[in-house]
């Protein structure tokens, strides 16, 4: 049977949200492909059921690992025409998406650039996020821009700006940073990890704005001081110990780590007075 007939045999198996026996034996049909055939498989208007699409992927991704061939390189850019050509539907750009993302961390770095850029300016979050990730995975200086473009346009990649960008450069947006963690970071944790984290960054120069979060936020507080090398006082230490009983399965951890013994041996005498008041 020719390659064709197996394909147009592969699309009549009726693939279900289960893996069964006719998912087994589409399975072993795209198998006895090679990697140009399996490459020819793929249905660029993503028609196809996710499953069949998934088992694709598969091995398209088994192959490459292997070696990256002529035709990958023609399905990867047949795939950026598709994502960018209008006519998909939201799901069968999102699939496409999937492909896209999957394949490009084995193409030469003028591909991966056409991906980073073709999903920093979609208009779906998980494009976005994509782009994010490939820029991580193969960060060069000249992402900067666009990683700058991507939070002032849709506040996207806080985090990752952290990671990348210089303490200078953070310190000079330091006021729209801090605009976009808002002013409710006590109710939201995940927003004060950022702030704490933006903090250690830069905290050279911000000395000032760290003090300010010492009564209001005193765990963050003295998390930054000991990521930053910096002590406390012991008295001051003692005293968060005690109002934050929840906190201390860390705490003491943390005074150990900055090698605050002072602070270690005030949680002693208070613990063993604590014990001598209960007998």
């Amino acid at each position: 049977m020719r390659t064709l007939d197996y394909v147009k045999l592969a699309t009549t198996i009726e693939v279900g949200k289960e893996k069964d026996e006719k998912f087994y034996l589409l399975k072993g049909i795209l198998r006895s492909f090679n990697s140009k055939e399996i490459c020819g498989c793929l249905d660029l208007g993503f028609k196809q059921p996710i499953l069949f699409r998934k088992l694709i992927l598969e091995r398209i991704l088994e192959d490459i690992k292997k070696q990256v061939e002529t035709c990958h390189f023609k399905l990867f850019d047949s795939l950026l025409n598709s994502f960018n050509n209008g006519f998909l539907t939201y799901h069968q750009k999102e699939a496409c998406s999937v492909f896209i993302y999957e394949i490009a961390i084995y193409m030469p770095p003028v591909l991966v650039d056409k991906a980073i850029n073709d999903f920093a300016n979609s208009n779906y979050v998980n494009d976005r996020g994509r782009a994010m990730d490939l820029i991580d995975l193969f960060w060069q200086d000249k992402y900067k821009n666009l990683l700058v473009d991507l939070f002032n346009n849709f506040g996207d990649g806080f985090n990752l700006m952290i990671d990348k960008l210089s303490p200078e450069f953070l310190f000079s947006k330091l006021n729209q940073l801090l605009k976009y963690l808002g002013d409710d970071l006590e109710n939201d944790f995940d927003l004060r990890v950022l702030r704490n984290k933006l903090f250690i960054k830069i905290h050279k120069y911000i000395p000032e704005k760290i003090d300010e979060i010492k009564n209001s936020d005193p765990i963050s507080y003295i998390f930054i001081k000991k990521e930053i090398g910096e002590k406390i006082k012991a008295e001051y230490a003692l005293d968060v110990y005690k109002k934050f009983p929840r906190s201390r399965r860390y705490l003491p951890v943390w005074y150990g780590e900055m090698k605050q013994r002072s602070a270690l041996n005030k949680i002693i005498i208070f613990l063993n007075k604590k014990a001598d008041d209960k007998d």
